[in-house]
């Protein structure tokens, strides 16, 4: 007993000596002339210690991410570089044990938590860790304005993610994310994640403006992810729902606004507007949708996208009606230059009053713009220039194993894939390869301006293993015997599936004359 007695004296003695201890060292730094404030105050001595253990722990949690984010991607056996879910979470129990958490955001991206600290880590699809000190949550409208004043200020977030953490309902007008003026321009170049959050009532009436959307402009560096918007937007020209002149990456986002462009801003009269973006340079839209009403009076409007230049569009939708009254329009993208797109479909109607370039993908194809794995089946009509996935096709390109299934209706020129391949440098060439073609094609002029697979051939093109069928024999006869390509007569057409299924990226869904793309 008297041992235990001593053994506890001697702790309680140890414990008062470390107390006195620290008590002498303060009494000694305040005799030094140093107060509490400076100790503990804001700027004082401890709590900079204090962030500066916090920043160290930072750095060993991030680096112990890396490495599991580099661990698993080792494990792919496809010599793919994404990060998988289940890799991932299996290397950072190695790391972490069972202190973490792991959500998948369903686009590539992750967001993790380290539970004893708090801290959060946002994982992009590149495989870049984003630490917890470079991330903004925006919860609330005051939040997302706070965000916008910032790039306003200067701050293009690159190398940052900004995370919505629910939904938000805007209660006033928005000004756009991002600064523009006739000498500076201020773009988003980080990552912001919607994680599948909405932004309701974002609500632009600025008809003579330019660059108008959630996001007037975004840069290189940009992800956009995951994010719907809803509302009324209203601008002269660059007019998108999540953004207006986009030079980055757009994922996983959807339009359920309506987006409208009906002014001649400057004398300018190509404006361009679209679900998605206005106008894509250089940029990337995947796996995007449209359910809003787009209207326009001016050029280039699309479900998706007003027009693209050297970017890519895959993996999108548009299922609602589109009208335009003059100008190059399409339910995916309404005027293309020199950009790939691939894995779309539309099933809203197009219905525009012009001889510009009426279609299903895409209204105007320039340039080298390649198409392959995509369908329309939603009425296409206009005034001339009408095709089933593309209008006017100029200065070279190629559609590859697309089918069109709707009507295709037109005062002018009209065809079941494309309108017209027209001819400019005289050098132009058209590969039209495993299409096909099942619809009414209808022109008020003579026969000679509607074909199955392309209305008017104005140039050199190479079309091959093209199915069409149509139930008028008058029609049926007078194609075979004008034109000198070949097509495989009624009674041998194969299916939809088997024409157009050279990729792999459709599937049968029980009906192998409606095929559906893989993602869908």
């Amino acid at each position: 007993m008297r041992k235990t007695n001593e053994k506890s004296k001697k702790k309680n003695n140890k414990g008062i000596t470390l107390i006195a201890l620290v008590i002498t060292i303060i009494v000694l730094l305040i005799l030094a002339g140093v107060s509490i404030a400076m100790l503990t105050g804001e700027n004082g001595i401890l709590t900079q210690a204090q962030n500066a253990k916090d920043k160290t722990d930072e750095a060993q949690e991030k680096e112990k991410i890396q490495l599991a984010i580099t661990a698993s991607q080792l494990k792919n056996t496809d010599n793919n570089i994404t990060t998988n879910y289940d890799n991932l979470k299996e290397e950072l129990e190695e790391q972490f044990g069972t202190n973490f958490s792991l959500r998948d955001n369903k686009d590539d991206t992750f967001l993790i938590t380290i539970n004893n600290s708090q801290r959060m880590y946002y994982i992009n699809e590149d495989g870049t860790v984003i630490d917890n000190s470079n991330i903004t949550k925006i919860t609330s409208e005051g939040e997302l304005i706070n965000f916008k004043d910032e790039v306003k200020k200067g701050n293009s977030f690159d190398g940052k993610a900004v995370i919505l953490m629910n939904d938000i309902t805007l209660s006033e007008n928005w000004t756009p994310i991002g600064y523009i003026s006739d000498d500076n321009i201020i773009k988003f170049n980080g990552d912001f994640n919607g994680l599948n959050h909405k932004i309701n009532n974002l609500n632009i009436n600025n008809p003579q403006k330019l660059y108008q959307g959630l996001f007037a402009n975004t840069g290189s560096s940009a992800k956009i992810n995951s994010l719907v918007v809803t509302g009324s937007i209203t601008g002269g020209k660059y007019v998108g729902a999540v953004v207006g002149y986009n030079e980055g990456s757009i994922r996983n986002c959807g339009n359920e606004a309506s987006v409208t462009c009906q002014y001649d801003v400057d004398g300018d009269w190509n404006p361009y507007s679209g679900g998605i973006a206005g106008y894509n340079y250089n940029g990337i839209i995947n796996g995007c949708y449209n359910k809003g009403t787009i209207s326009s009076e001016l050029y280039s409007t699309g479900g998706i996208v007003g027009k693209s230049e050297n970017g890519t569009i895959k993996n999108c939708y548009n299922n609602i009606t589109i009208a335009l009254a003059g100008g190059e329009l399409a339910g995916i993208c309404g005027a293309s230059d020199n950009t790939i797109l691939y894995n779309l479909y539309n099933s809203g109607d197009i219905q525009g009053t012009n001889r510009v370039g009426n279609a299903g993908i895409v209204g105007v194809a320039n340039n080298n713009t390649q198409i392959r794995n995509s369908y329309n089946i939603g009425q296409i009509q206009g005034a001339g220039n009408v095709g089933g996935i593309v209008g006017i096709f100029k200065n070279n390109g190629s559609i590859e194993n697309s089918y069109n299934k709707a009507n295709a209706l037109s005062d002018g020129t009209v065809g079941g894939i494309v309108g017209t391949c027209i001819i400019t440098s005289g050098q132009e060439y058209y590969n039209i390869n495993s299409c096909y073609q099942y619809g009414s094609i209808e022109t008020e002029l003579p026969s000679e301006y509607r074909g199955p697979i392309i209305g008017i051939i104005q140039a050199e093109n190479f079309t091959q293993n093209c199915e069409w069928y149509t139930d008028d024999q008058e029609y049926y006869n007078s194609m075979i015997e004008k034109t000198s390509i070949k097509f495989n007569e009624n009674i041998d057409m194969k299916n939809v599936l088997e024409v157009v299924n050279g990729d792999n990226f459709f599937i049968s869904d029980g009906d192998d004359n409606n095929p559906k793309l893989y993602w869908e």
